[in-house]
């Protein structure tokens, strides 16, 4: 049976985390490991984390000086023994077929990534779903794409609100050898990182089901509506789609995210007309790139070139 290892960063989460580790290890797919990473935490999470793993052998801690999600992300993924991983935040839970449902769909489909569904919840308990549209819109929803296939379907707000995060999904660990998480500081870390993963899948299901449970509280910057870090928030969910709309622009891919994306392609053309180099884009790993547009461009043979 194939291992799924879990990923959970900790950081000053003592009132969430427990129940957190609780429904990862209530998992019904038992054959996983549950990798703690304290991020050097000023409270009382690090003694949560001890508890569980005197508990249980799956539970692993290891600990970081405190250099944010991403690079805690990126230590879990360096010691994962897995052979998928998976992404909780510690003051999420999930359901106990979460890594079931995700898991069997994609074996049952040879994909590489399975895309879940979420819900969410307040201090007050307060339950926050997605509205619904048909069953039948839905049941179309749920299938397999190529990445060019899934970036096409972000139109659709279903698999919007379900694209960018890494949490609420299962990769294939093979598809973090060329792709970490950002490790400057900066806000929506995962929108620079899950579209770079799906791209270099070759197959991605799209699972619609609630079982992921993301908390909203007072603490997180999208409890806060319109607040400074809320708002430097969007400008780097902007700066991430750059990334992506360059990609397929350097791939001749049809531009996947609308006319917000065309707006940014727009601008990356003018900056580079006038000669803006802080605003061209430079690719930090030229073979991940490479891979990538391998695998959506076929260059023309002479063949095609006479006829």
């Amino acid at each position: 049976m194939e291992k799924i290892s879990i990923i959970i960063p900790v950081y000053q989460v003592a009132q969430y985390l427990a129940a957190c580790i609780e429904s990862c290890l209530n998992q019904s797919y038992q054959h996983l490991e549950v990798i703690l990473v304290d991020d050097g935490s000023p409270d009382e999470s690090l003694r949560i984390c001890e508890h569980y793993r005197q508990r249980d052998s799956r539970v692993r801690i290891v600990c970081t000086k405190n250099q944010g999600i991403s690079r805690a992300r990126n230590k879990g993924i360096q010691v994962a023994s897995g052979d998928y991983i998976a992404f909780v935040d510690s003051d999420d839970t999930i359901a106990p077929d979460y890594l079931q449902h995700l898991y069997q769909s994609i074996k049952q489909t040879h994909s590489e990534v399975a895309v879940g569904s979420f819900y969410r919840i307040d201090d007050q308990n307060v339950y926050y779903f997605i509205s619904r549209r048909s069953d039948l819109e839905q049941a179309k929803l749920e299938r397999t794409y190529t990445p060019h296939e899934f970036f096409q379907a972000r139109k659709h707000p279903l698999i919007n609100r379900n694209f960018e995060f890494l949490w609420g999904k299962l990769f294939k660990k093979e598809l973090f050898d060329l792709v970490e998480c950002p490790t400057k500081r900066v806000l929506a870390e995962d929108a620079y990182t899950t579209w770079k993963l799906y791209a270099q899948a070759r197959q991605i299901v799209f699972v619609n089901r609630d079982e992921y449970c993301y908390r909203l509280h007072t603490g997180s910057v999208t409890g806060r509506k319109d607040s400074p870090s809320l708002i430097a928030l969007r400008a780097h969910v902007l700066k991430a789609r750059e990334e992506q709309v360059a990609m397929e622009a350097a791939a001749d891919l049809p531009i996947s995210s609308g006319g917000q994306a065309q707006d940014m392609l727009t601008q990356l053309i003018l900056a580079a007309a006038a000669g803006d180099s802080r605003e061209r884009y430079q690719v930090r790993n030229a073979k991940y790139l490479q891979q990538v547009i391998g695998r959506f461009h076929r260059p023309v043979s002479r063949s095609d070139s006479t006829n």
